[in-house]
């Protein structure tokens, strides 16, 4: 039996009742956020000394080595919650300079770097970029398509810009950026994804900053208008942000009091005449965008964070995908590392190497998570133990850490992200990020550069069933020490109690993120070209010479929308043309492709023959006034459990509407 002396608990109990008590205060006052903050830091240090002294077996070899991995993996968490909260203990946010304090305003060239991204992609942008709140004849726009291919040449033509290609490929996308800088002169160069489409008042935001000389670059967040993987794959595109969102919005803002912004690929200014001080965009690395401001940052030059959605982009849209483009993040960071170790390059601050050493630690989670994951299992199905504690000292010494650390992050991150979802994000990825951070670290192999697929259409669900092999083996072992715990304890009371009890939480704990990782390997179809927006715009269109007939457009894209018709008694057929006035859009052609009879009339449409100018029109009604559906006040409002049980509740077959 388990013996409890309430002394024992006193400590524990202070601390929960403290932290309670700051957290709910924290709503109105900045002064206890750092108060707790600070409790979390001190609370989570007398846990780990606990750890380092008391806790470490020595029954065995094995058992001796992974619970000392298991300690030096808690250590770099505590390091990484350090940093973390340096970095948001005081809000941080720049002044908006205007464009009207440059005495003179730059030239800017926007160049927009592309691959293989399909054509239909790459319109949207190019459109956005030719209604740019910026005089004209100061402003010029590149496509830069390293793919060299006819029908990304004749979309430059057919929007009457810049278009520029290049003999190779050498450096993928930091060499087509390099080639491009030599073909032009601009004084401000923008570089834009092939997805990333600009709002009109994107150099409005921006420009001012560079009034200041020592200004290099300036950055924006990247925003995404479609659900990511996880948001898509377990039904709650509406009940949490996008995965990315919480570093985009919340760390760089962080990073920016520290003049340590992360340029990001996209979205981003920089001056010509710092670039050329550093030889152009980095390469040699899979990821010249973090190379890149970290190196025009060792020349004491200053960036800048603008924490303004001023352009929105597609996220992966595959689970398949995702895990792909962060492999190539973890690998390229690591690259960095290993050419430009930040913590021994000369020119940055003390700050500065420790925020990218920081990044770069990062990369290491999936072998930090695999760690977590595998300790429970060790001792409950092999009898191997990583920790010698009990009960008493969980509760007295974990327990306090856990609960502040919960309550603290859930501060810190405006609720956009708590403990669970991130266990479950980082769970999901784990044992693909431990590969690719260990394959790039020890066998330093080559790597092919490949472009994130974007705009991808599936018809129907596919289960990545390779994909989810690791998680399946980690829940079956998972599941078969709690069943073995189950035998040994009906067969023997006398078994370590309270070690079985601290293991089978954590397996437990870690059972929930393993079986929504499989979850999310169940890719759900996407069916249409181009994600909607809802406007629901009071609007007039004509039908078999019938004209002025009042409808509201309830969603649009730029490929076609879907439409309540009222007070309409006619009949109409599939394949019928249909005339519509979308705001300024006059005459737009379309062509119904589904309808449904239910009290009011529903159509779905495909637009017809749009003209260059309707084309640009609706791209700026579209995307120019969007807000990101998971923007920085969007917070996590779904339980994990629940977003699992959506995923079981919302499981469709194909809509009638898209058969």
């Amino acid at each position: 039996m388990l013996s409890i002396h309430i002394w024992d608990y006193i400590f524990p109990i202070v601390v929960i009742l403290l932290a309670y008590f700051l957290y709910f205060t924290s709503r109105y006052s900045d002064k206890a956020k750092q108060l707790l903050y600070g409790l979390v830091l001190i609370i989570t240090f007398i846990y780990l000394i606990w750890r380092t002294f008391f806790t470490i077996p020595t029954t065995s070899g094995f058992g001796f080595s992974f619970g000392l991995l298991l300690l030096i993996t808690e250590w770099i968490g505590y390091f990484q919650m350090f940093v973390f909260y340096l970095l948001v203990w005081k809000p941080f946010k720049r002044r908006h300079i205007p464009m009207k304090e440059h005495e003179k305003l730059p030239t800017v060239d926007v160049f927009i770097a592309t691959y293989n991204e399909p054509a239909k992609i790459l319109k949207k942008t190019v459109a956005a970029c030719s209604y740019l709140k910026y005089p004209k004849d100061l402003l010029h726009v590149y496509i830069c398509d390293d793919g060299n291919r006819e029908e990304i040449k004749k979309l430059a033509e057919e929007f009457a810009i810049g278009y520029i290609a290049r003999a190779d490929n050498s450096h993928a996308k930091a060499g087509n950026l390099n080639y491009a800088l030599r073909c032009t002169k601009g004084e401000i160069i923008v570089t834009l994804d092939a997805d990333m489409i600009p709002k009109s008042i994107f150099l409005e935001r921006t420009i001012g900053q560079f009034v200041n000389p020592k200004v290099s670059f300036v950055q924006a967040p990247q925003v995404f208008y479609n659900p990511d993987p996880f948001q898509y794959n377990l039904f709650s595109e509406t009940n949490i942000p996008n995965e990315q969102d919480f570093f985009m919005r919340h760390l760089e803002q962080g990073k920016d009091r520290y003049d340590a912004v992360m340029y990001v690929g996209s979205n981003a200014l920089f001056r010509r005449e710092s670039l050329k001080t550093i030889g152009g965009f980095a390469t040699g690395v899979i990821t010249e965008d973090m190379a890149t401001g970290m190196l025009l940052q060792s020349k004491n030059y200053q960036s800048v964070f603008v924490n303004e959605a001023l352009a929105v982009g597609l996220s992966t849209e595959s689970w398949s995908d995702l895990l792909k483009q962060r492999d190539r993040w973890c690998r390229g960071n690591i690259q960095c590392a290993r050419k430009w170790n930040p913590l021994t390059y000369h020119g940055l601050s003390f700050m500065q190497k420790i925020l990218y050493f920081d990044g770069i630690v990062y990369w290491f989670f999936g072998v930090y998570k695999m760690i977590y994951i595998l300790a429970p299992i060790l001792f409950l199905v092999f009898g191997v133990y990583v920790l010698e504690a009990t009960l008493t000292s969980i509760l007295i010494f974990w327990l306090p850490s856990y609960v502040t650390s919960v309550l603290a992050f859930s501060i810190a991150s405006r609720k956009q992200r708590n403990f669970m979802w991130s266990h479950v994000y980082e769970t999901a990825m784990a044992p693909y990020m431990a590969f690719s951070a260990l394959s790039e670290l020890f066998l330093k192999k080559k790597f092919n550069f490949h472009v994130t697929r974007k705009g991808v259409l599936e018809g129907s669900r596919i289960f990545r069933w390779q994909l989810a092999l690791p998680h399946f083996l980690l829940m079956i072992l998972t599941i078969v020490g709690i069943i073995k715990f189950g035998f040994a304890f009906y067969s023997n009371n006398d078994i370590l109690l309270s070690l079985y009890v601290i293991n089978l939480f954590w397996a437990f704990y870690n059972l929930i993120a393993i079986v929504a990782s499989i979850l999310i390997a169940f890719d759900r179809p996407r069916y249409r070209e181009s994600e909607r927006s809802n406007i629901h715009d009071q609007c007039f269109c004509t039908i078999n010479d019938v004209p002025n007939i009042p409808c509201t457009i309830m969603d649009i894209s730029e490929t076609g929308a879907r439409i309540e018709l009222r007070n309409f008694n006619g009949s109409i057929e599939l394949g019928s043309s249909l005339d519509l006035c979308v705001k300024e859009i006059q005459d737009l052609k379309a062509k119904i492709v589904w309808l449904n009879k239910n009290n009011q009339l529903k159509l779905g449409v495909r637009f017809t023959d749009l003209t260059t100018t309707q084309y640009t029109q609706l791209v700026k009604i579209i995307y120019d006034k969007l807000e990101a559906p998971y923007n920085e006040e969007k917070t996590i409002r779904s339980l994990i459990t629940y977003s699992m049980f959506n995923f079981f509740r919302h499981t469709k077959k194909t809509p009638k509407r898209y058969k």
